[in-house]
């Protein structure tokens, strides 16, 4: 009979034993620590990204290793290998496409956006709308093929369903259209991109983030708040102990990525950029991205979140393409104009002297 207890206690904790170290195994984030970026030619993976404007070419199969290719440019062949992000594959040549909106000028029909035509050297609607960004700027494609004008903030959707908010506002579960980061503390929010300054939407209403848990803590046996992940040391699922880490920007941090952001939709609606959505990223040659491209690459880099536990080597830092080809831009154009004075004193020099 004693032996049949002892035997059963075993069993008992060997079971509690098993089933704790599963729950440890599923309760912290795991992760595999980055050592480099690897460059052109280089074998790479989820684990060993690319550097730079370099993809993974791994043949379509995101499973198996590839090697580090780089994007085809404009107007080079794109048979073989992608095109530069910014670029579309057409014909299998790289092509500025998809950028004029109604009534810009254009040569081809696929450099205007949506399914307009080049009529006359202008992006033309011909027949009904299709999608959003075929009308002009405030306006929306509805359910009859008609440009209609967005709602504005405070002003209740149609129950028909084929209007929308306007840029910079957002639609409620209740159907009103309200400003971006505009509630309060303590007022109904949907998510965090309806409250103001640092609030967050917890619990469906704008409040206070929840103070961070301390390093010291072991969330595998005291959980984190619902704005921090439980990360494991080292990255190891087996480790028994593992801190909290915030999933996004706070404080300051927070604040200024909701600045920043405004600000570029504040271009947009300057400047009536039609973008599909207040999340667009603008489109290469588009008039988002010769007016507002700074804005909101100022908005990316507010919003870049530093894993402090799986830091990103130097060699990994790159820039969004749209980015690095507004920097490119601007560096060739501060070069030229430095040519342009250095020949300029060189005339001086050589006539007066």
């Amino acid at each position: 009979m004693k032996l049949l207890l002892y035997v059963s206690l075993v069993i008992v904790a060997i079971i509690v034993i098993s089933f704790t170290s599963f729950a440890r195994a599923d309760q912290c984030k795991e992760y595999v620590p980055i050592a480099k970026c690897v460059g052109e030619g280089d074998q790479c993976s989820q684990d060993v990204p690319c550097q730079g404007l370099l993809y993974c070419d791994n043949e379509g199969n995101s499973i198996h290793n590839g090697t580090c290719v780089k994007y085809a440019e404009l107007d080079e062949d794109c048979s073989k290998v992608q095109c530069n992000p910014i670029y579309t594959c057409l014909a299998d040549t790289c092509v500025i496409a998809n950028y004029a909106q109604r009534n810009e000028s254009c040569q081809h029909d696929y450099e205007c956006m949506g399914d307009m035509t080049c009529v006359e050297s202008v992006c033309s609607l011909i027949g009904s709308c299709k999608q959003n960004i075929e009308c002009p700027f405030g306006t929306s494609c509805d359910n009859n093929g008609l440009c209609t004008d967005n709602i504005k903030a405070g002003e209740l959707l149609p129950k028909k369903g084929d209007q929308y908010c306007a840029i910079g506002t957002k639609a409620t579960s209740q159907g009103y259209c309200v400003s971006l980061y505009s509630l309060a503390v303590d007022q109904d929010c949907d998510d965090d991109t309806f409250c103001d300054d640092q609030l967050v939407c917890s619990g469906g209403k704008c409040s206070a983030l929840p103070k961070a848990t301390p390093t010291s803590v072991n969330c595998l046996s005291s959980p984190c708040t619902s704005y921090e992940e439980c990360v494991c040391q080292g990255g190891d699922a087996s480790a028994t102990n593992a801190t909290c880490y915030s999933k996004g920007l706070f404080g300051s941090a927070l604040e200024q990525q909701k600045t920043t952001y405004l600000e570029f939709l504040n271009c947009i609606t300057i400047y009536k950029c039609v973008i599909e959505s207040n999340t667009d990223s603008p489109i290469y040659n588009s008039c988002a991205e010769k007016n507002c491209v700074p804005q909101y690459c100022t908005f990316l880099n507010s919003s870049q979140i530093t894993q402090v536990y799986n830091p990103l080597p130097e060699s990994c830092h790159s820039q969004s393409p749209i980015c690095l080809a507004e920097a490119n831009s601007s560096s060739s154009i501060q070069v030229n104009y430095i040519s342009l004075i250095l020949i300029l004193s060189i005339f001086i020099l050589f006539t007066f002297f």
